[in-house]
């Protein structure tokens, strides 16, 4: 009896083992992501935004003035606002996103503002209020 039920034992470890693996691991929670355009962090749970071209533009998990691209599980680039734009008058986290045909319009703080080119990753500060 006792040989019989190791060779099951084993497939059923192997088996899985090998699901758990062939579950795609993404840098961020995919339940988390829209495929609109706007993100106000104040009126949602959402934490990213999916293109049409397959590409997801999050915040960072651990780092909340962090946008973060990605395709394909790769990483494309990653911007922390605040050490780029210089840091906000209040609280340093990403407040906004606008994801447009070229860039990533981006609030973070108490009104700083700056945008991402989608292709490079290249910051533009546009100043606070």
């Amino acid at each position: 009896m006792h040989l019989v039920f190791i060779p099951f034992l084993t497939i059923l470890l192997l088996s899985s083992k090998y699901l758990q693996s062939s579950t795609p691991k993404y840098p961020y929670d995919p339940k988390l992501i829209t495929e609109q355009s706007e993100i106000n962090f104040a009126i949602t749970d959402k934490r990213g935004i999916l293109s049409a071209e397959g590409t997801v533009y999050f915040i960072s998990p651990t780092e909340e003035s962090t946008i973060v691209a990605c395709r394909d599980k790769k990483f494309l680039w990653k911007v922390n606002a605040a050490s780029q734009c210089g840091s906000a008058s209040v609280h340093q986290a990403v407040r906004y996103l606008k994801l447009t045909s070229t860039k990533l319009e981006v609030i973070y703080g108490k009104h700083s503002f700056l945008t991402i080119k989608l292709s490079t990753g290249q910051v533009t500060c546009q100043g606070s209020d």
